[in-house]
């Protein structure tokens, strides 16, 4: 006599799929983020300075107190083209992003900071805030951590 095993009931072996389904799309792209930094400026503002994260936790060349912020101090903004941009490849996921920008008015208007971060599958997000300028004032613009 021929002893045949028993098969898991059809509905356990539909579970088990559906879960192992759902647990793949959680997987980040092969190439982390690209995340680019932007201060619009508009001819209104000097950058004094600037902290920003470079998303890998680590200190490297102009490092301030905090060892996971790069500082630029008064990086060059020409007038013909009033922005100042980074960008940065291959962010890891679950890197943390944070930014500040410490400004001098020259002029009223609005200065702009910008952040956007995108997937190596092509998802686009970001977040920005806007900082009231005025002659001979200074002012700030912070864009709070973010996590990816």
């Amino acid at each position: 006599m021929r002893h045949t095993p028993p098969h898991p009931p059809l509905s356990l072996v539909a579970l088990a799929l559906a879960l192992m389904l759902n647990s793949c799309g959680a997987v980040a792209g092969p190439g982390g983020y690209t995340v680019t930094y932007r201060a619009s400026l508009a001819g209104i503002a000097t950058i004094d300075s600037i902290y920003y994260d470079n998303g890998t936790g680590k200190c490297t060349a102009n490092c301030a107190a905090d060892s996971t912020m790069q500082r630029v101090v008064a990086p060059v903004v020409p007038a013909t083209n009033p922005s100042w941009v980074v960008v940065l490849s291959n962010v890891p996921p679950g890197a943390t992003l944070e930014v500040h920008l410490f400004g001098n008015g020259t002029n009223a208007g609005t200065a702009n900071l910008v952040r956007l971060w995108m997937t190596a599958e092509g998802a686009l997000s970001g977040d920005s805030v806007a900082a009231t300028t005025a002659a001979g004032v200074k002012f700030t613009a912070d864009l709070a951590a973010h996590r990816l």
